[in-house]
């Protein structure tokens, strides 16, 4: 974990917030509701209190700075993180798994593991998909709660998995729930910075409300992911499957086959992972043929034929010379 720099010991800022650092610089992230050089100053409810940046960060166009506890670094000066290495996936064939691996908590069904490992939302989208998962979504009350209290100890930004990097101010979680629950602070969302703020956070003070930032900002993350998955696609005689071979597959995700070359598809090349844990069973058939491919062929076309000659003959001459 990053240390605070020097110059932020002792935290010069009051009421929770982060102290950033450049050269002699200093400058304040300050919690909802509060605002002030020093985070001093509480706001009045409902103002743009989250995220705050108070003081002078410095020159930000020698990389990204990322919010970190305590501190700040640039993007691309830190150390790599290591690969993470995704849980054992016990059956092979993929079923419902009997309890969560270790080290993640379960929860009405489904797995969570908090990550204090700072990355761009991006970043930690992608490392949860390592998982088979995504990064947390908050469907009730109760989620929030567990989510918010499980880490308490914490007490930092976290990411979620909700986001309107597509569409500006539509909302959407990451692995496609629909948004049936919402915590928002008081005046968010709100999209203050002109660079966009895309992604949403969750911070343990307040409860844990919501508050939408720049999605370049390092914060620690919480990856969800359901009890019952899939394991690899099941081998195709004379076909492989697109794209990397993942250890889990959530359930409704699907897989599609390619066949070898010199060997041609029929029937269909698309399986889906069902809700019990299994795949579908493939339909592909690939047979020696011209070309390999991805999908099957249409039925042949059915053409009209051309009249004979002498019944074109017998045509012509009704119509006379």
């Amino acid at each position: 974990e990053v240390g605070p720099p020097r110059g932020c010991v002792p935290n010069p800022c009051l009421n929770g917030g982060t102290c950033t650092e450049d050269g002699a610089r200093l400058a304040c992230l300050c919690l909802p509701g509060y605002g002030g050089s020093s985070c001093e100053r509480r706001e009045s409810r409902g103002a743009n209190t989250m995220p705050t940046l108070h003081g002078s960060p410095g020159d930000r166009s020698v990389g990204i700075w990322g919010i970190f506890w305590g501190g700040c670094s640039r993007a691309g000066l830190r150390g790599a993180d290591p690969v993470l290495s995704p849980p054992p996936l016990a059956p092979h064939r993929g079923s419902a798994l009997k309890r969560c691996s270790p080290g993640w908590e379960s929860f009405q069904g489904a797995c969570y593991k908090h990550f204090s490992t700072r990355r761009s939302w991006e970043d930690a989208e992608t490392q949860c998909r390592h998982y088979g998962g995504h990064l947390a979504t908050i469907l009730t009350p109760e989620e929030q709660d567990f989510i918010n209290g499980t880490w308490d100890q914490y007490r930092e930004y976290q990411w979620i998995g909700l986001n309107d990097r597509t569409i500006e101010g539509d909302f959407q979680w990451s692995d496609g729930s629909p948004l049936l629950y919402e915590n928002w602070h008081p005046g968010q969302p709100d999209s203050y910075f002109l660079s966009g703020e895309n992604c949403v956070v969750i911070v343990w003070h307040d409860g844990g409300q919501w508050s939408d930032v720049p999605c370049n900002y390092h914060l620690s993350y919480t990856c969800k992911m359901g009890l019952v998955q899939c394991g690899p696609p099941p081998a195709v005689s004379n076909a492989h499957a697109f794209g990397k071979a993942k250890p889990r597959y959530e359930v409704g995700s699907t897989a599609r086959y390619q066949c070898r070359r010199g060997f041609a598809p029929r029937r269909s090349p698309v399986i889906r992972c069902r809700e019990d844990g299994t795949w579908e069973q493939p339909q592909l058939s690939c047979r020696p043929g011209e070309r390999g491919g991805g999908g099957y062929d249409p039925l042949p076309l059915h053409r009209t034929p051309r009249p004979s000659s002498s019944k074109a003959t017998r045509t012509r001459g009704l119509r006379g010379p």
